[in-house]
């Protein structure tokens, strides 16, 4: 499966960063874990850069709810919502400063309602030999 990442590039070739936060789609459906990643910067341009491998070590569906700046954790049984910890864990996990950043960049994409994510961590990063190419402005890509 190709990732594309247009910020914390940096990260994720320090191995800092080891999971994304995508939105729940048929694209991720049969994905699991085991299952090879490919994580790239620019991909369908000339600037593309393939950053390396990993392999999927969990996908958890979750719901974010921006008004209450909180998310669900679904499974098919019930719905069960973290404590603060365990979110602002995955906020940092997934890269982002502060909480404050992760709800504005969330809001700024998908809007306050509430959305249907994956949480998709991976592991064994394997980086690409070309992967620390010139980055733009501070190094702090998405």
């Amino acid at each position: 499966m190709n990732v594309n990442f247009t910020v914390f590039i940096d990260k994720i070739l320090s191995g800092e960063k080891r999971q994304t936060i995508r939105r729940a789609s048929p694209k991720w459906q049969n994905v699991k874990a085991g299952d090879k990643l490919t994580l790239y910067t620019g991909l369908r341009t000339k600037q593309c850069r393939k950053l390396g491998e990993a392999v999927v070590k969990s996908i958890t569906p979750i719901v974010l709810l921006p008004a209450e700046e909180d998310c669900e954790t679904r499974t098919a049984l019930w719905s069960i919502r973290p404590c603060a910890y365990d979110l602002k864990s995955m906020i940092f996990a997934d890269g982002f400063e502060s909480v404050d950043d992760f709800w504005k960049f969330f809001v700024e994409h998908y809007g306050s309602q509430p959305i249907e994510m994956n949480v998709i961590r991976w592991t064994d990063f394997k980086e690409a030999k070309d992967a620390r190419g010139t980055l733009t402005g501070n190094g702090d890509n998405r």
